[in-house]
């Protein structure tokens, strides 16, 4: 093998792994978007749960006897 076919094989497999890196890093990107579109919506069911049981609360404080 001449030392220029070594080096053209070299360059194909760095570009090899450097696909597989970039594929990879894509993913996890994706992967971290899911997650906090996840985290918004968590925190906006949280925000109306917090509201539904305030009215609750008064409701049943209305049902109270002394």
């Amino acid at each position: 093998m001449t030392f220029s076919l070594q080096i053209e094989e070299a360059v194909l497999e760095q570009k090899r792994a450097t696909d597989e890196i970039t594929k990879t890093i894509m993913s996890i990107s994706d992967g971290t978007q899911e997650i906090a579109s996840g985290a918004e919506d968590l925190t906006s069911f949280s925000g109306n749960m917090y509201g539904q049981a305030q009215n609750l609360g008064q409701l049943i404080g209305k049902f109270k006897t002394d």
